[in-house]
Formats: structure tokens, C-alpha cells, sequence
């Protein structure tokens, strides 16, 4: 009956190892378990009996699946270990990515910040050198207008005295021509002569002034060509001064450039040598 008993259980244990997972092989080695106490040595057989062949060929087959068992939570065990660790890392690895992260996005954000109070600086500075400029652009323009009514005023007070002379100087005429203590017709022909040669050299004069206030007047609308006027008359003043030096100096570097040019060709250096 032990016999029958272990043959049915190991056939069962056999059959429920192809067909379950690892608890139902834990369970087999339970039910090895609890059958092994049951086969005593009153009850085996004698060792030439088929029985006692089963018995070895399944007690054999029970210690391999065992040892399998034992391997396979060995095994278990070192994946859940790995697992562990790999889980361990992928948590302080995603720690350290949520850290650089969060670093990034604070740097970004005080880069954002820098990079919009430059471009507000920057607006309000292109806003006050326009205002600097549209103001100087006022006040030169207002100090130009003011220039050019002096000169108008001061032009009109200089035709005005002009007129006056010239009035005087016909009034002055006429009396002079009445009077009787010139009764010498050449002395009132050379006073009448100097007296016209004086009124030509002052309209003269002050066609000059007139002239010059006009060729002076564009030059002397903005600042840029006050100083720009100033610096060509300084330059032309050196120049009429050092004009004997300049004149040397280029008629030195004319013959030199003369020489050289005569050297470069030999053949006319020759014909003029002949």
C-alpha cells in the first residue's frame, strides 16, 4: 500500500511539475516531505524488486527538482536583488536629473531676467540719446535762426546808415554847389569828382560786407560747418605761411619721382645723355 501510495504521488508530483509554476514545485517538495518519514525500512523492499528501482528513479527525480528549486530562488533572489539595485540607481538617478533640471530652469529663468532688464536699459538709453538729439537739433536750429536775423538786422542797420550817408553827402553837395564862395568851376569839379569817388568806394565797401555776409552765410548754419570753416581757414593759413618750404619740398619730390622714372627706363636715359 506505501508503494502504491509513493507511485501516485510521485505520479502526481511528476505531472504537477510540467504543469504548474514554482509553487507547485515548493508544494511537491512539501508532499517529498511528508512521504519521505512514511518509507521505513520495515516497509522497502528487497533491492532487486522493480518497486525499489521506482523509488530510486523518483527519490532521484525529486532531488534534481529540488536542486533545480533551490537554483531557480537562488536565482530569484539575485534578480530581485539586481532589481533592487537597479531601482535604488534609477531613483537617485532621476533625483540627480530632477536636481540639474530644476538648477537649469532657475538658471534660465535669472538669465531671462538679466536679459530682459538689458533690453529695457538699453530702450530707455536709445530713448534719452534721441531726446539729447531732437533737443540739440532744437537749439542749434534756434541759435542758427537767431545768428541769421543778427545778420539780417545788423545788414539792414548797415543800408539804412549807407542810405542816410548817401543822403547826407547829396544834401552836403547841394549846399556846397550853392555856394558862392566856390566861384572857381574847377575846385567844384574836383570837390564834386572826390565826392562821388568817396560815395563809389563806400557802396563798394559795403557790397563787399554784403557779398561776404552771403558767402559766409551757409557756412555758419550749423556747428558742424562753423567748425568745419574754421578748420580750412587755420589749414590754408599754414599753408600760404610754409608755402616757400611746400613749394621746395615739391618740386624736390618732382624731380626725384622725375629720376626714378629715368631710371626705370634706360634707353631714354641714354637718348638724353646723347
Amino acid at each position: 500500500m506505501n508503494i502504491g501510495l509513493l507511485n501516485s504521488n510521485s505520479h502526481s508530483h511528476s505531472h504537477s511539475t510540467k504543469c504548474t509554476t514554482d509553487d507547485d514545485s515548493s508544494s511537491i517538495t512539501s508532499e517529498s516531505g511528508h512521504l519521505a518519514p512514511n518509507l521505513s525500512l520495515n516497509n522497502i523492499p528487497l533491492s532487486g524488486s522493480p518497486s525499489v528501482q521506482k523509488y530510486k528513479k523518483y527519490s532521484n527525480f525529486i532531488e534534481q527538482l529540488q536542486n533545480r528549486i533551490d537554483e531557480k530562488t537562488k536565482d530569484f533572489l539575485l534578480l530581485s536583488e539586481e532589481i533592487i539595485s537597479l531601482k535604488k540607481q534609477f531613483q537617485s538617478d532621476t533625483a540627480s536629473l530632477n536636481t540639474a533640471l530644476l538648477d537649469e530652469k532657475y538658471r534660465v529663468e535669472r538669465l531671462e531676467e538679466q536679459l530682459n532688464d538689458l533690453t529695457e536699459l538699453h530702450q530707455k538709453e536709445i530713448e534719452n540719446l534721441k531726446q539729447t538729439i531732437s533737443d540739440l537739433e532744437e537749439k542749434i536750429q534756434y541759435q542758427t535762426e537767431e545768428r541769421h536775423r543778427d545778420i539780417h538786422e545788423m545788414l539792414e542797420t548797415f543800408q539804412t546808415r549807407i542810405s542816410r550817408m548817401e543822403h547826407q553827402q547829396h544834401q552836403h553837395l547841394q549846399q556846397l554847389v550853392n555856394l558862392d564862395s566856390l566861384d572857381n568851376s574847377n575846385a567844384r569839379a574836383l570837390v564834386l569828382k572826390l565826392i562821388n569817388v568817396l560815395l563809389t568806394v563806400l557802396q563798394v565797401i559795403l557790397l563787399l560786407v554784403a557779398t561776404v555776409a552771403n558767402i559766409l552765410a551757409p557756412f555758419l548754419q550749423t556747428r558742424a560747418r562753423i567748425f568745419t570753416s574754421i578748420f580750412v581757414i587755420i589749414l590754408f593759413t599754414i599753408i600760404l605761411q610754409h608755402w616757400p618750404d611746400l613749394n621746395v619740398w615739391t618740386k624736390k619730390k618732382i624731380y626725384e619721382n622725375s629720376i626714378y622714372v629715368l631710371s626705370l627706363i634706360p634707353f631714354l636715359s641714354i637718348d638724353l645723355g646723347t
